[in-house]
């Protein structure tokens, strides 16, 4: 089980432009918010002290959520591969069982997708610190690997469940192209939450990744909103970006958004299950 794992981790490290696809939809964020994004919404806000480093957080927790689930798809192209070239079945005649073979996959999308998020965050914090003065403090840092790490178990799930349904290439492709635009507005980082229309705003709050935005952001724009927040436009602000999520009138907490993941995972882990057991059944 360990050798499949590191077979297709070096398979995708490997493949230089799979990994520059992978990373397309953060890409894409990241230049639409330094080129575009960042002057409108530092002008709107900007009497607030240091808006530039807090719009810079915000855009890196929205990246983080993005690189997650398109690292961990692109990850899973290997599944398709393998299963369109027999190499899947070959596995299955090994001693490895459906279920570690599962894992196996599992694992190896898993890793990919915390390093990448991991390397993905150093160079934004490195270049948001040296254009402008950005300041993630040392007791940000185990918050953040744990919503990491709660990040990539979603977004490894959220992949195996889609591949499930994926049989060729040609669809492959194409799902990863959709998912690699669309994850970037349904985490509310091409436009900010507060510009969506009520419809739009209730179609991101049904996505699990969204409270994974939500999570990054809140703590890493924290500093900036307890020290240098004008009274009075704390929770408009807030709500605006997306940096806290309402249900109804309730703005929900960092640890309730990580809780609703987590039970989100959970379902989607089930429903993966259900699906993997109903397949392997047929065949």
């Amino acid at each position: 089980m360990l050798a499949l794992m590191k077979r297709n981790i070096t398979l995708y490290f490997r493949n230089r432009v799979g990994i520059l696809m992978s990373l397309l939809g953060a890409l894409i964020s990241f230049f639409v918010y330094i080129f575009f994004l960042q002057n409108n919404l530092v002008s709107s806000w900007g009497h607030i002290n240091n808006i530039k480093p807090l719009l810079d957080a915000w855009m890196i927790g929205g990246i983080l959520a993005i690189v997650g689930i398109t690292t961990a798809f692109a990850v899973m192209g290997q599944l398709v591969t393998d299963r369109t070239e027999d190499v899947y079945w070959d596995f299955e005649m090994t001693s490895l069982t459906p279920l570690k073979i599962s894992l196996s996959y599992f694992g190896s999308t898993a890793f990919v997708s915390f390093i990448m998020q991991l390397v993905v965050f150093g160079i934004m914090v490195g270049y948001f610190r040296w254009q402008d003065n950005l300041v993630i403090t040392a007791n940000k840092l185990l918050p953040l690997l744990l919503v990491t790490i709660i990040n990539t178990i979603f977004s490894t799930i959220f992949s195996l469940i889609i591949v499930e349904f994926i049989n060729t290439h040609t669809i492959y492709s194409r799902v990863a192209t959709i998912i690699g635009t669309l994850v970037g507005f349904v985490v509310a980082t091409y436009m900010p939450l507060g510009v969506l229309s009520s419809g739009a705003q209730r179609f991101i709050k049904l996505f699990p990744g969204s409270y994974i935005a939500a999570s990054y952001r809140d703590l890493l724009t924290k500093h900036y909103i307890a020290s240098d927040f004008p009274q009075g436009m704390h929770t408009e602000f807030i709500k605006f970006l997306g940096i806290k999520i309402s249900i109804g009138k309730h703005l929900l907490t960092f640890s309730e958004d990580l809780y609703l993941v987590l039970g989100a995972s959970l379902l989607g882990l089930i429903l993966f299950i259900v699906i993997n057991h109903l397949k392997y059944k047929r065949n």
